[in-house]
C-alpha cells in the first residue's frame, strides 16, 4: 500500500515523456475506490436480501405489531394528556362554583341566623299580642254582655217612655179630612159640628182643638187639609168617639188615635209587614192580626216573629 503511494506520488512529481499512444488514466481507479465499490455492490446485495424478508408473513405480522403498538403508546399518551386537561379544567371550574357555592352558603346561613332572631322577636311579640289579644277577647265578651244589658234596660226604658209619653194622649184624637174653609177658622166649632152630624154624639166637652202641620204646601200654597188634635176632658168622651168613628167609614173625614211617634211608626210597619193581615190602635195600644187570625198586642215590630206562631 505504501508502495502505490510512493509510486503515485513519484508519477505526480516526475511527469513522464508523451508517447505516441496514450494510456487512459480514467480507466486506472484507485485502490480504495474499488474496495468502496465492492462495499457499494456487497450493500446492494444486502438490501435486496432484505427488501425479500420484508415480503414474509413474519416480517408484516412483526410490523404490524410494532405499528399497533406505537399507536397504542401514543393514544395512551393523548389520553392521558386530554385527562390531565380535562381534569385542570374541571378542577378549576369545581374550584371556582365551590368557592361560589361557599360564599352563597355563607350568606345563606348569615341571613338564616337574622332570620332565626327575627323569628324568635316575632314570636315573642306574638305570644305577648295572644296573651293581650285574650285579655282583650274576655274584656270584650264581658263588654258585650254588658251592652246586651244596656240594650234590654234601654228598650225597657224605652217602651216606659213611650207607654207615659202615650198616656198623656188618653184623651186625644187625631181628625183627618176635614177641610179648612176660612182662614180663620173656629177648631172647636169645627169639631163639635162632626161629633154632632156624623157621629150623633152630644154633650162632648173639649179642652181644646188646632190643627197641626205646615201651614203651606210645597207650592207655597194654604194647605187647606192639615189634621186636627182635639183633646177632650174625659177619657170617657174620647172612647165614645173612637167607637163611634166606624160611622165616618166610606167618607172622606177619619178619627184615629193620637199616638206617639213610636207608636205610629211601630202601626205603620205592622200594616206593611207580609205576615200581618191587619193593624190598628186602640187607647193608644197598637195590636195586629196574623194570617192565621191570631191577634196580639205588639210594642216592637221585632216581636212580630217572636209571638205569632206560624
Amino acid at each position: 500500500m505504501s508502495g502505490a503511494k510512493d509510486k503515485i506520488k513519484n508519477t505526480s512529481s516526475k511527469p513522464e515523456p508523451i508517447t505516441s499512444t496514450p494510456i487512459a488514466t480514467s480507466s486506472i481507479k484507485p485502490h480504495h475506490e474499488q474496495k468502496r465499490k465492492r462495499e457499494a455492490l456487497s450493500s446492494d446485495s444486502s438490501a435486496d436480501s432484505f427488501v425479500l424478508d420484508l415480503d414474509s408473513e413474519q416480517i408484516k405480522v412483526k410490523i404490524q405489531r410494532i405499528i399497533e403498538e406505537s399507536v397504542n403508546v401514543a393514544t395512551e399518551a393523548a389520553i392521558q394528556a386530554a385527562k390531565k386537561t380535562i381534569q385542570t379544567g374541571l378542577e378549576s371550574i369545581f374550584s371556582h362554583r365551590i368557592d361560589i357555592l361557599e360564599s352563597r352558603i355563607f350568606d345563606l346561613e348569615k341571613n338564616y341566623d337574622k332570620q332565626l332572631e327575627w323569628n324568635s322577636k316575632l314570636s315573642k311579640d306574638l305570644v305577648e299580642l295572644l296573651n293581650d289579644n285574650k285579655a282583650k277577647t274576655l274584656k270584650i265578651s264581658t263588654l258585650h254582655s254588658e251592652l246586651n244589658m244596656v240594650h234590654k234596660d234601654l228598650k225597657q226604658h224605652r217602651f216606659q217612655i213611650n207607654e207615659t209619653a202615650q198616656y198623656t194622649r188618653k184623651n186625644t184624637v187625631r181628625i183627618f179630612g176635614i177641610v179648612q174653609t176660612e182662614e180663620k177658622e173656629n177648631t172647636h166649632d169645627v169639631v163639635q159640628k162632626l161629633l154632632k152630624e156624623k157621629l150623633s154624639l152630644d154633650n162632648i166637652d173639649i179642652e181644646i182643638a188646632h190643627r197641626i202641620g205646615p201651614v203651606k204646601d210645597s207650592d207655597e200654597n194654604v194647605n187647606t187639609r192639615r189634621p186636627i188634635i182635639c183633646k177632650m176632658l174625659r177619657r170617657t168622651d174620647k172612647i165614645k168617639v173612637i167607637a163611634s168613628r166606624r160611622k165616618l167609614k166610606g167618607q172622606k173625614v177619619s178619627i184615629s188615635d193620637e199616638l206617639t211617634k213610636l207608636n205610629f211608626e211601630l202601626l205603620k210597619s205592622l200594616q206593611e209587614h207580609e205576615l200581618i193581615d191587619q193593624a190598628w190602635s186602640y187607647n193608644g195600644k197598637i195590636f195586629a192580626k196574623h194570617k192565621n187570625n191570631d191577634i196580639k198586642r205588639i210594642i216592637d215590630i221585632a216581636d212580630v216573629s217572636r209571638v205569632f206562631v206560624s
